[in-house]
């Protein structure tokens, strides 16, 4: 079963694909980044978006730079909003923190790779925590430093949590 949850997204060649999202810049500018992310529940093949609450559910996403940004000093995001429970981010620990509209990396201050991976949950068990129903919007991005440039989703992947 662990070996299954490695390679879990090679499989993609035998599933549906991950669904993309367009990219969107704080400079108005209009880059080649896209953006992948997918949730599935414990180790079935392909994407889902709605799951129950005992689903055992991993969410992660993938950036896939312009190539002017690759080696540029940067940091990776990602933002959960999930309505009633609130927003969150995850932070270079992979801990879940609470999003008060300052971004905070999911990775140190490092050169940008070509393609950077971003775990956002992994086998969450929504109703371990009392949570029945939910709706989360997860959002991608990566920051430039240097430039002071954020790339970002433009739009979510959104899964539902409910019977």
């Amino acid at each position: 079963v662990a070996a299954m949850k490695i390679v879990r997204y090679q499989h993609e060649l035998f599933s549906p694909s991950r669904p993309s999202f367009p990219a969107v810049a704080s400079d108005g500018e209009i880059y080649s980044t896209t953006f992948l992310g997918g949730a599935i529940k414990d180790i079935e093949v392909g994407f889902k978006t709605e799951f129950l609450p005992t689903d055992k559910i991993t969410v992660e996403g993938s950036v896939y730079l312009a190539p002017e940004h690759v080696g540029e000093m940067g940091i990776t995001h990602v933002v959960i909003q999930a309505g009633a429970l609130g927003s969150y981010q995850i932070d270079s620990s992979g801990g879940i923190v609470a999003f008060d509209g300052s971004l905070v990396g999911s990775i140190a201050p490092r050169p940008l790779k070509a393609v950077e991976n971003l775990s956002v949950i992994n086998d969450l068990v929504f109703s371990n925590f009392g949570v029945t129903t939910a709706t989360l919007s997860i959002f991608f991005s990566y920051t430039l430093i240097d430039k002071n440039i954020t790339v970002y989703s433009g739009s979510p992947l959104t899964i539902e949590i409910g019977d």
